[in-house]
């Protein structure tokens, strides 16, 4: 039971101080940040995930031992308890392993979720958008067609290149459409966002793409310093 409490504790010492990693402003300078606090996760998160748990599973044992120091039976179990034998040994190596899987998983499923957002959005054609040209000048099947919507003094836009489903919104000459986007969540970080969907037409559910939309986008301010919330 000893063992067990203190592989509990060693997992909840792993997961408070990767939680407070990641919720920091301390960057993971072991991964390559793609955009800001998105990360590409390798295996070097892995060997960190690893040494991280064996470190909080010896502080445990520490702050056991220290506990245990309270009284002369205590001591001269705690000496008998630290003859290490197999069985104390398959012991500790479990515990190690189920602090590291309950410590692996909640930062697997926490890790990179998938949020959606949805928005009536103006269509602008060839490129053609409010603020001025956005991408290739020529009114070709390579313009792109472009999405936005106002945002205080200035406004948020994805442009996408997709000649089928421009010649569609043409055709029944839309003014505004529903826009869906993939919104990527690291530990409450909002991270790359892609389109969804438009009008109803799926082109990518979180990093499976439908179809090939060649999208890019951003945001247009007014104000030097002015910042928007996009998507």
């Amino acid at each position: 039971m000893r063992k067990l409490f203190q592989a509990a504790l060693g997992a909840a010492l792993c997961i408070g101080i990767a939680a407070g990693l990641i919720y920091s402003p301390f960057s993971l300078f072991w991964e390559h940040e793609d955009e800001p606090h998105v990360y590409s996760i390798t295996w070097r998160s892995a060997i960190v995930l690893l040494v991280l748990a064996l470190l909080t599973q010896w502080i445990s044992h520490l702050i056991f031992r220290w506990i245990g120091q309270g009284s002369p039976v205590e001591i001269k179990s705690m000496r008998t308890e630290m003859r290490w034998n197999r069985q104390a040994r398959l012991q500790f190596v479990i515990a190690v392993l189920a602090a590291v899987i309950i410590a692996g998983s909640v930062l697997w499923f926490n890790w990179d979720r998938v949020l959606v957002r949805r928005y009536e959005m103006s269509l602008a054609f060839d490129g053609k958008a409010p603020w001025g040209e956005v991408g290739t000048e020529s009114a070709t099947a390579d313009s792109p067609t472009v999405l936005y919507r106002v945002v205080g003094n200035g406004y948020c836009y994805t442009a996408f290149q997709l000649p089928s489903l421009r010649d569609r919104l043409k055709h029944e000459n839309k003014s505004h459409v529903t826009v869906e986007y993939n919104v990527f969540i690291t530990f409450g970080h909002e991270g790359k966002y892609t389109l969804r969907s438009v009008d109803g037409v799926p082109l990518a559910t979180g990093n499976r793409i439908i179809l090939e939309s060649r999208e890019f986008g951003g945001q247009m301010v007014s104000g030097e310093d002015e910042t928007l919330n996009c998507p």
